[in-house]
């Protein structure tokens, strides 16, 4: 064998080399579509629970300022606080379908 032969040689083996080992670092950098998402899903469900706990506690409160009693809200109170409770019905109707569909 020739020198020139021996470098082709080993060129292509180097190459080879680099080409698979740079395809094993892009595969373990970036995610697959799977784990992202997983991610988003429980972003989502994060997301939701959050906007129930505000809801909860925004009805908490209007409930301490004028009791349970819808009567002893000004109808600007009682649509707000009737629209809350439904808010966060169709919240936990989502969430619970979400964590349905996740199992």
């Amino acid at each position: 064998m020739n020198k020139t032969t021996v470098i082709k040689i080993v060129a292509a083996v180097i190459l080879i080399i680099s080409v698979t080992g740079g395809a094993y670092f892009l595969e373990d950098r970036y995610a697959s579509s799977q784990e992202v998402a997983d991610v988003s899903q429980r972003l989502s469900v994060h997301t939701i629970q959050d906007q129930i706990k505000w809801l909860q506690q925004s009805i908490w409160a209007m409930e301490d300022r004028c009791g349970n009693d819808p009567s002893r809200m000004t109808p600007d109170q009682r649509a707000r606080y009737r629209q809350m409770v439904q808010q966060k019905a169709d919240l936990e109707r989502q969430l619970n379908s979400m964590m349905r569909g996740k199992q």
